[in-house]
């Protein structure tokens, strides 16, 4: 058929873009329209509907739904099914979860349909054979929700995600007393596994920082074949337009470009695709049908060869092509170096190859603050970034030496340019945010914990549809070619400052010297895994301002070629980072991210003197 495919624990399960007849029923008429209707239902923060069959081979619907914050499931459960049934689907079949699953920006179906394979008592379920796997088995059955789970199962299958996986093996060494490592959990994702690991004392050792100058390696045959075409570009190609930045740059290249913009998107064919896009835009308020006609869907996967492209596809491209936005990236601060480079590393070398065959064509790689060196006096708009010694967390390490590369090809006579953007939260006028990373699971961790870090220094935050003005408008300047920008903005702002708005929303907190604080949080999450900051206790030990004082710190970097090459999006965007966070905090109580607290209106003036 063409369908994604996988091996579940009962069988074969397919991925299906489009909605079968029932016996019992006609054809829907769109599950999209269907899904979107039961979505605005009230008190449903998030909301998924997925055709399944049954155990008696019959079509049925199933929803997955996410309450708004501090209601219970139980109490949508009967006005979902009304709604259900008003519209035709019957009485579905009804799941709870904290959040829905997503993949570059879009619900991840695939492990909602992995989701219903629940475990059952089969000829190969294994229980727990000894005390140690039956610690491991209650740990991973809390974290998973699920009652009762072989042995020999595998962690991925039973829908299980590297941000929780960071969960589960800081848990493992907080009561077990043993240090697995994410590598190691990858090799053998088994209870079984992991418990001869433990017993062999094979647990994970100090990780090293590989050796990132040898690995920035870039291949001798990657030169430019002829010189880059004159003009403004007509054919684009963007990776990454399906997340958060990747979505606000097509939109931005859309109106601010008359270029075709062709998106590597990770689809069974271009149509299906296509609706990837168009889904990606809607879901952040982007979509204008006027530029539909020139977005074309390019099937492929950052993490294959050659972009996942036929060589035929590829010599197309090559030759069509006029500019490369290279934003797509595998984002995780959990996993190591290793895990990472084939979708950062490996991949940027694909690009290149690709912009230097045929003709050369100009390359805009979207980067992150994170590879500077914050102990630096003075941070430069340097091209080639040296080596140093804060490159500790293998995504950093990644961009840093898929920076090189570019850099390399630069020096080979690619036209290249490197844009670092500091911290991207929601978007300036509506407030949409990704609420799955670390600034809006700490705003809500702090809140719902009750307690909050002090004098922790600064932030400098950008709202993703300013970054996406400024990385365009700079990037269209003649004189960007073989440079870097730092996408910052110039007015750093104090997480004081969030705090006190958070204050201001009406949630009490206590505020504690930050140690104090981590160590209280810890033990909290020791007891309650589905804290909002539980997955994210490592990242939170890294940025441990007492431990090192640059973490917090407004930075000397240099914003130059910044003001020089975006005047007119920096004097349209900024801000006082107040008024944004104040339309942040609005988005997350609206959705139902952040529950009411009742508290006091929050007056934007107050706070930004506050903040300076």
């Amino acid at each position: 058929s063409g369908l994604p495919g996988w091996q579940g624990p009962q069988g074969l399960g397919v991925e299906a873009s489009f909605v079968l007849a029932s016996p019992a029923r006609e054809p829907l008429p769109g599950s999209a329209a269907l899904e979107q209707a039961l979505a605005c239902s009230d008190g449903v923060r998030e909301l998924a509907l997925l055709d399944v069959v049954d155990p008696a081979g019959q079509w049925a619907s199933c929803l997955f739904f996410v309450p708004a914050e501090g209601l219970p499931a139980a109490a949508l459960e009967s006005s979902l099914q009304d709604a259900s049934a008003a519209l035709g689907l019957g009485r579905p079949q009804l799941r709870a979860l904290p959040a829905l699953p997503r993949r570059e920006g879009a619900i991840d179906r695939a492990t909602l349909l992995g989701l219903l394979q629940q475990p059952v008592e089969t000829p190969d379920h294994v229980a727990p054979r000894d005390a140690l796997e039956q610690q491991l088995h209650d740990l991973w059955a809390a974290l998973l929700k699920r009652p009762q789970i072989s042995v020999h199962a595998n962690y991925f299958d039973l829908g299980g995600q590297s941000l929780l996986a960071s969960v589960l093996l800081f848990q493992i060494e907080e009561k077990l007393g043993a240090r697995l490592g994410m590598e190691q959990l990858m090799a053998g994702p088994t209870i079984a596994e992991m418990a001869q690991r433990l017993r062999s004392s094979e647990t994970a050792p100090e990780q090293a920082v590989p050796d990132l100058p040898a690995e920035a390696h870039l291949d001798a045959g990657i030169t430019p074949a002829a010189p880059a075409r004159g003009g403004d570009p007509r054919e684009i190609l963007l990776t990454g337009a399906t997340g958060f930045l990747g979505a606000h740059l097509l939109a931005e290249l859309l109106a601010s470009t008359e270029a075709r913009v062709h998106c590597l998107v990770r689809a069974r064919d271009a149509e299906s695709g296509h609706q990837r896009l168009v889904e990606a835009l809607q879901g952040h308020g982007l979509w204008d049908e006027r530029h539909a006609r020139r977005i074309v869907a390019l099937p492929g996967d950052l993490g294959a060869p050659q972009l996942g492209l036929t060589p035929e596809l590829h010599a197309q491209m090559a030759e069509q092509l006029d500019a490369i936005y290279h934003n797509g990236a595998l984002v995780n601060f959990v996993y190591p170096y290793a895990m990472l480079k084939p979708a950062n590393v490996d991949a940027t070398a694909d690009i290149l190859r690709l912009a230097c065959a045929h003709h050369a064509k100009p390359v805009h790689y979207i980067s992150t603050v994170g590879v500077l060196n914050r102990r630096a006096e003075v941070i430069r708009e340097d091209l080639d970034i040296p080596f140093h010694a804060l490159l500790q967390g293998g995504y950093e390490q990644s961009k840093w030496v898929a920076e090189q590369l570019v850099a390399e090809a630069g020096r080979r006579g690619l036209p290249v340019c490197i844009y670092r953007p500091s911290r991207i939260v929601g978007h300036s006028v509506t407030g949409r945010m990704n609420t799955d990373d670390l600034f809006s699971r700490l705003i809500k961790g702090i809140a719902v914990f009750g307690k909050a870090p002090r004098d922790v220094g600064f932030d400098n935050i950008l709202p993703v549809d300013l970054a996406a003005r400024l990385i365009v408008e700079a990037s269209r300047h003649p004189a960007a070619p073989g440079h870097a920008v730092h996408v910052l903005n110039p007015d750093w702002n104090s997480l004081d400052e969030v705090v006190d708005l958070i204050e201001a929303r009406g949630f009490a907190l206590e505020r504690l010297p930050y140690e104090d604080w981590l160590s209280r949080l810890g033990a909290h999450v020791r007891q309650d895994s589905s804290h909002p900051l539980a997955m994210l206790i490592p990242v939170l030990h890294k940025l441990n301002p007492v431990a090192d004082p640059s973490v917090g710190a407004r930075l000397p970097i240099a914003l130059d070629h910044l003001k020089a090459w975006a005047p007119r999006a920096l004097a349209e965007g900024l801000r006082p980072a107040a008024q944004w966070l104040d339309r942040y905090f609005e988005h997350f109580q609206r959705s139902g991210f952040l529950p009411p607290a009742g508290g006091v209106t929050p007056a934007i003036q107050s706070v930004t003197q506050q903040g300076g």
